[in-house]
């Protein structure tokens, strides 16, 4: 799981939670109850024909102004690892079209704006 920030309108303040990483995914997913209680994104359009590992479905999307990756550690001024977090990164991306269904997802609409490793020890490694 990638920790990340969902911002609601206006950029209010972000919602933080972990997201899989999701390379077959077209599109980013957030949960819907997430959206119902907490973002209150309109709905700005639904997807007809969506292939899951389910089969095909109809999905609602919603238009996310920013969502931003999260860090769980940082390295200091001497070179330790500290383990604190979510810390901003910086990476993030405006205007993001993710689907409202059961799971958080990081989907390659947003993936594909960044340059993307997977490092020997397994950790994800994000770029600009």
């Amino acid at each position: 799981m990638v920790p990340i920030s969902i911002y609601g309108p206006n950029l209010q303040a972000g919602f933080t939670l972990g997201a899989l990483v999701d390379t077959g995914s077209t599109k980013c997913m957030i949960p819907a109850y997430l959206n119902d209680r907490r973002l209150h994104l309109p709905i700005a359009g639904t997807d007809g024909s969506v292939e899951t590992a389910r089969g095909r479905i109809s999905l609602d999307y919603v238009m996310i102004p920013r969502m931003m990756l999260l860090a769980n550690a940082r390295v200091t001024d001497l070179g330790a690892i500290m383990a604190i977090g979510p810390l901003e990164t910086g990476l993030y991306a405006d205007g993001i079209e993710a689907w409202l269904g059961d799971y958080p997802i990081i989907g390659m609409n947003f993936l594909d704006r960044f340059d993307i490793t997977l490092g020997r020890d397994r950790h994800i490694i994000f770029e600009l």
